[in-house]
């Protein structure tokens, strides 16, 4: 591990290398990276989870809306939807939930145009207000753990093409990206890269986002369960677009979060900003089981 004198002065040539190519297609981890034990998965037990009252935007609504390009879908092993303190799921054109969904006992549900939830209409009431209070505070612990990690400066990742391309490597424990912005575009792909042991942290300040046909894979062992993507504070929309794809759980407590164009998400979404939206054939696979 560096000593924050050497960290620094990595930072500051990389800021500079960085500067000079565009952001594009620079392997700076070394700059960004620090290894810590982890004996757990980032697993919060929930597909989608609006955090309404805990989130920035006091009301976070989920919303699924089909149409003539495909019908969102949410998936997984074991799903559950959850909307603490207000926030209103609406689900339209053939939209589909396959598992069970957890409502406040303010919030309201509308399903139209053949929509469906597979485990039944959702459940309300005062036990499942306290089980969504206790869901809110477990995935945002997870905020405050990893920016423990956040180092300074924070860097860019942005990938304009396929020629962009690149590949993070980890190892065993936790293996920390402290960013500025992540954005990938037109088909470009970010490959996270370690053992079956291995986790990581991507903590990102600025914008996140991916359109495109753009991906974040997993290779080495490396699964879903095991990669947090830490969107902080509040601004751009998280915006997952034009069929692209992103693995891992990722925690958003003052964004809204967009999953259009057939995208997928193959982990999990919490937000806190006012909305949660998928739209068109967009996807959510959980791959948590209980």
């Amino acid at each position: 591990m560096k000593s924050n004198g050497m960290r620094k002065t990595v930072a500051g040539l990389f800021t500079a290398l960085l500067l000079t190519v565009g952001l594009t297609g620079v392997d700076y981890s070394h700059a960004m990276t620090r290894i810590h034990p982890s004996s757990t998965s980032f697993c919060t037990g929930w597909a989608i989870l609006g955090l309404g009252e805990y989130g920035a935007a006091g009301r976070t609504d989920v919303t699924l809306s089909g149409g003539a390009m495909g019908s969102p879908k949410v998936l997984g092993p074991s799903v559950k939807v959850g909307i603490v303190n207000y926030g209103n799921l609406t689900m339209s054109g053939s939209s589909q939930i396959f598992g069970l969904v957890y409502l406040d006992s303010m919030s309201s549900y509308k399903l139209s145009g053949g929509s469906t939830i597979s485990g039944g209409s959702p459940v309300q009431g005062a036990a499942t207000d306290s089980l969504l209070g206790q869901a809110a505070t477990g995935s945002l612990s997870l905020t405050p753990q990893a920016t423990t990690l956040l180092a300074s400066p924070q860097m860019s990742i942005i990938i304009k093409s396929p020629l962009d391309s690149m590949t993070q490597t980890g190892g065993s424990g936790e293996y920390v990206l402290d960013l500025r912005d992540l954005m990938i575009s037109n088909g470009g792909t970010l490959i996270l890269d370690a053992p079956t042991d291995g986790k990581f942290i991507i903590n990102i300040s600025g914008t996140f986002s991916l359109s495109g046909g753009s991906d974040i894979t997993l290779s080495g062992g490396l699964t879903a369960s095991s990669v947090l993507i830490n969107v902080l504070g509040t601004g751009h929309d998280v915006a997952i677009s034009g069929g692209s794809s992103v693995a891992g759980i990722l925690v958003a407590p003052g964004r809204k979060i967009t999953l259009s164009g057939g995208s997928t998400v193959n982990g999990e979404l919490v937000g806190g900003g006012s909305a949660i939206v998928l739209s068109g054939a967009s996807k959510v696979i959980d791959p948590c089981a209980p």
